[in-house]
């Protein structure tokens, strides 16, 4: 298998900014950059009268492992959803409880808490 040259020539890596430095930001500010992103923390749960099998496997495992005083464990899930800085704190808590409720859960079963982090 023969090695193909490196294109070390002229003009390579020409418009290139140098190792390190940094490029301007093309969009608008604001826009694509972290000024003013909220973070939306949506935790969902099975409801209080849905069984929760895989909470009692954890119970029992973390009873063997010594753990004492522990009287129930029930499991579930938590998203972050990154939330652009143009919404404002109610619309995006709005889109969040759509999503979780349309998306993330199932309201049969499961319960959800949105919180909005500024």
């Amino acid at each position: 298998m023969s090695e193909l040259p490196l294109p070390l020539g002229e003009g390579w890596g020409e418009g290139l900014p140098p190792c390190g430095a940094t490029s301007p930001n093309p969009l608008p500010e604001g826009e694509g950059t972290n000024n003013a992103i909220m973070k939306a923390k949506v935790y969902v749960t099975l409801k209080p009268s849905v069984l929760d099998p895989q909470g009692k496997a954890i119970k029992h495992s973390v009873e063997l492992l010594g753990y004492g005083g522990i009287s129930d464990i029930r499991q579930g899930k938590y998203f972050e959803i990154a939330v652009d800085g143009s919404l404002g704190e109610a619309q995006a808590r709005a889109e969040a409880e759509r999503m979780a409720r349309e998306v993330l859960s199932n309201p049969i079963i499961e319960d959800f808490r949105v919180e909005i982090e500024t």
